[in-house]
């Protein structure tokens, strides 16, 4: 779904240098809410994460032994490496739920190809199916888990000099033009599994500062998502509900993160004492993550979460000798993939929360409400959270066995709802979510 934008990487990283020192964290070592996994690289001094999907697979690209820049798939605690097409650079940008990987490469002319593949499948040069792509810059931006497709290319303007750059949709193994939606380019970032695409586009070229507007292209309408009182906002990911984050400037110049959700558009701020924040990702929860500046630190990774922004470098075991200086992606479990430094080199990370399943109950109640379900349903729905947690209060006997009939009957509720007053779209993040708890309840009975 979510959109990877490698010049957005290079552009942080050129306003905020990332220093190599430990970030001081909370002294409640003990209850650190997510432990950290260090996912290596190919062989060489570096790697960078980007997508992860709802099973943990993670997605990026890493330095090889050789020196080159390889896409990798890690999964089942390995790193794997995804290759090349010929003599090419590779990176990884998004995986679907299924395993289907979205990234791009760089052939030995320098131009950039999309490019999509699976586990054990070579890679499948989408410029190959229309030749518009085969321009300077074909690149790859959003997946959804139909394996629909969008990003921009750069194709000749008609009866002018230059290129032009126009969105695209790849699906049903075709390339479909999205315009410039009135204006003079247009890219399209992300793609939900309904369909829904965000993007940017800027109308005129013809001024100094190029402004870009944001927009939502839902069931062939346009909506323009607003601003944040500045001249620039670009939308980078949605999720099923249509929440979209990004980030955009404001009136004074600075960046900042935003979330559009209930046609409003909102300002996330930054962390204490900052003045620019990047939104990447958004999960089913209405879970945010992304990178801002502190008055304490230069860039720092994010999460948003309950109307809070905290700085993820406190919410990791103390004295790990890693700094986060950015989250890419959040699964609905609330694993989070993003890029740090530790032991001064650069590498990906994997964040995996220790919940409980209160805190996992209560996730799920998140998720209910921005799911936009009928009201009848999620009120039902509902009812039974709510058993499920009263039921776990320590001064109940046998709660956890309560707490699992509660989410059985949960269960039960979304599927006999599902195809008719629930779509796929709702019902799948509902029953993922209650099987995740209903594993952790039953292995604390073992």
């Amino acid at each position: 779904m979510r959109a990877h934008n490698t010049y957005t990487i290079s552009l942080v990283l050129a306003i905020f240098a990332v220093p190599s020192l430990t970030v001081p964290q909370s002294a409640a070592a003990q209850a650190a809410p997510y432990t950290i996994t260090d996912l290596g690289t190919l062989g060489g001094a570096s790697s960078a994460a980007s997508g992860i999907n709802n099973s943990g697979e993670v997605v990026g690209y890493s330095e090889t032994a050789a020196g080159k820049t390889h896409a990798f798939l890690y999964i089942g605690g390995t790193m794997r490496d995804l290759g090349t097409l010929g003599d090419s650079e590779t990176y990884a940008h998004r995986i679907t739920d299924s395993g289907i990987v979205l990234g791009h490469l760089r052939n030995a002319i320098g131009r950039y190809r999309p490019f999509i593949t699976s586990i054990g499948s070579p890679l499948f040069d989408l410029s190959s199916l229309d030749h518009s792509l085969e321009g300077p810059v074909s690149a790859a931006s959003g997946i959804n888990n139909s394996g629909q497709v969008v990003s921009y290319r750069h194709i000749p303007k008609g009866g002018h000099s230059g290129l032009q750059k126009r969105a695209f949709l790849y699906s049903d193994h075709k390339i479909i033009d999205l315009g410039t939606f009135g204006g003079a380019d247009s890219f399209a970032t992300a793609v939900n599994d309904s369909g829904q695409v965000v993007g940017y586009f800027s109308p005129t070229r013809d001024v100094a500062y190029t402004p870009y507007r944001a927009f939502l292209l839902s069931g062939g309408t346009v909506i323009h998502l607003g601003n944040l009182g500045g001249r620039v906002t670009v939308p980078v990911d949605i999720n099923n509900s249509g929440q979209v984050v990004g980030h955009a400037q404001l009136p004074s110049g600075e960046t900042h993160a935003f979330l559009y959700s209930g046609g409003m558009m909102r300002d996330l701020g930054t962390l204490p004492g900052g003045i620019q924040s990047f939104a990447y990702g958004i999960n089913s929860c209405g879970q945010v993550v992304g990178a801002s500046n502190s008055a304490a630190a230069r860039l720092r990774a994010f999460l948003y979460s309950d109307g809070k922004m905290q700085d993820l470098n406190r919410l990791i075991p103390a004295h790990s000798g890693w700094v986060l200086y950015e989250a890419r992606d959040i699964n609905d479990a609330g694993q989070i993939v993003g890029n740090g430094m530790v032991n001064s080199q650069q590498r990906a990370f994997l964040l995996t929360p220790q919940l409980t399943p209160s805190k996992m109950i209560s996730n799920l109640v998140n998720t209910v409400k921005v799911l936009n379900l009928p009201r009848r349903t999620a009120n039902r729905l509902n009812a039974r959270l709510r058993n499920a947690l009263d039921a776990l209060d320590p001064t109940n006997k046998g709660g956890n066995a309560l707490a699992l009939n509660m989410l059985d009957a949960f269960l039960n509720i979304v599927k006999a709802q599902w195809g008719k007053k629930l779509t796929d779209v709702q019902a799948k993040p509902l029953i993922a979510a209650a099987n995740r708890i209903k594993m952790t309840l039953s292995s604390r009975d073992r």
